[in-house]
């Protein structure tokens, strides 16, 4: 339904889904708006002033899944406000994060950007991520550049505290440069730097030093898999989009699978270009202590 004001190109649009499952299993079968989902837009084009509101009890998106979703968009020629959020958002039916929202203002050629998330339950999981983006057109360059200027914050994942500290992300059409990303807990840290592009020579180094593989089974406990052990080492990434390169050298200390004793394990991986695999070779040693002789 579509009303429009007296002053000339302003409407008013309203719009209820109905029985949209036939019509996105034949056309789009990876995605899904649910019914009973309403849709209301505004323009004011005397104020040139622009309005949406969505809510809809189920949206999916391959293999995410918005649960009481809801988006507002408030814009006119100088600014524009975003707002979305819902019950739950679903990640491959294994992570969920609750209570989760996107906010995001904009003005001129910077935007700031929030999204948080929170159970309100034990275990805790919950965090914020807060970023400032700048957009820029340097002289000579076709498209513009993105700054990403990530801030400091904590991220609860299961009771556990992680810190994720300041640095910068660089991004145009042929280069993405992150500088310095690091994230925390205690003793346990794993970092990202460095430059991707179309040159075989720029690489992204990621770094692991004391990390507890147990901080995965949340994730891999559905598959069936449980795992312990500490990770040092580094991989490093290249080329992805033309001809990738992979290197890594990981080891694992105390490795455990499925409470099976493994010991020490060293892991070295390549990435084959012709056969577009990812060759891996792994080693272990459990070393065994007999016990002392009784007297």
């Amino acid at each position: 339904r579509i009303n429009t004001y007296s002053y000339k190109n302003s409407f008013r649009l309203s719009v209820l889904f109905k029985n949209t499952k036939p019509i996105f299993d034949f056309f789009l079968p990876e995605y899904y708006i649910d019914e009973t989902t309403t849709l209301n837009a505004e323009f004011d084009s005397e104020k040139l002033k622009f309005g949406l509101h969505c809510q809809s009890p189920r949206v999916r998106i391959k293999d995410l899944v918005w649960n009481d979703y809801y988006i507002d968009i408030i814009g006119n020629t100088g600014r524009l406000e975003f707002e979305s959020g819902g019950l739950s958002l679903v990640f491959n039916d294994q992570i969920m994060l609750d209570n989760f929202t996107v906010i995001s203002n904009a003005y001129n050629d910077s935007v700031n950007l929030l999204a948080r998330w929170n159970n309100w339950e034990e275990p805790v999981y919950r965090g914020s991520i807060n970023a400032n983006l700048l957009f820029s057109k340097p002289s000579g360059y076709s498209h513009p550049r993105i700054a990403v200027n990530l801030l400091p914050t904590t991220v609860v994942t299961y009771d556990t505290i992680w810190m994720i500290n300041q640095c910068e992300i660089l991004i145009d059409s042929n280069n993405l440069i992150v500088n310095d990303f690091s994230i925390n807990h205690h003793e346990e840290l794993f970092t990202l730097n460095g430059r991707l592009s179309s040159k075989p020579e720029d690489k992204i180094d990621l770094s692991f030093i004391n990390f507890n593989l147990g901080n995965l089974n949340n994730v891999t406990n559905a598959k069936g898999l449980q795992i312990e052990g500490i990770l040092n080492g580094e991989a490093s990434f290249s080329s992805l989009l033309k001809n990738p390169m992979i290197i890594s050298n990981l080891n694992i200390d105390s490795l455990i699978i499925n409470k099976e004793k493994l010991g020490t394990a060293n892991i070295i991986s390549t990435w084959d270009n012709a056969k577009k695999a990812l060759e891996i070779q792994a080693y272990a040693c459990l070393l065994y202590t007999s016990p002392s002789p009784r007297d």
